[in-house]
């Protein structure tokens, strides 16, 4: 590919006829004062190590009660039993 331009000459610019959105408000164009603005927003939380984060996401070991109901439900041990109230 050939260059645009000879060396030594002025790089090619665009002709722009009229002014491209001339300025509609009279207020400035910039980021605002903090005063403006209020407080900065707080810092960001601190980083943990990617190894430590993989392990807070494992799951917990479930907890394992000593004669405690089954999962299934009621084995029959203990089992309470109820009378008729008045009749």
């Amino acid at each position: 590919m050939r260059p645009v331009r000879a060396a030594g000459t002025p790089t090619p610019e665009l002709k722009y006829p009229q002014a491209f959105l001339p300025p509609n408000s009279d207020i400035p164009m910039h980021t605002p004062e903090t005063k403006a603005t209020g407080a900065p927003p707080p810092p960001p939380p601190a980083t943990i190590p990617v190894e430590k984060l993989v392990e807070s996401m494992k799951p917990e070991t479930p907890l394992v009660i000593e004669g405690g109901m089954s999962p299934g439900g009621n084995s029959g041990a203990g089992t309470a039993t109820t009378t008729a109230g008045p009749q």
